[in-house]
């Protein structure tokens, strides 16, 4: 029988120790693309670092 059927690829993940980094890479990701998402429809990167208590620096850094 083979162990990985029904398993998916978080499972794969949390074996090898990864799932932790990759999800929160994911997260970034998405968090990083609301941002520019939400800036691109209603707000300049200096209101939108204001709206969020943070430098014009540290949101390009996203």
């Amino acid at each position: 029988m083979n162990p990985h059927i029904g398993s998916d690829f978080d499972d794969f993940l949390a074996e090898e120790g990864f799932h932790q980094e990759v999800e929160a890479a994911a997260m970034n990701k998405v968090i990083a693309c609301l941002i520019a998402q939400t800036m691109a429809d209603t707000l300049t990167e200096a209101e939108m670092a204001r709206c969020i208590n943070t430098s014009r620096a540290q949101l390009d850094s996203l």
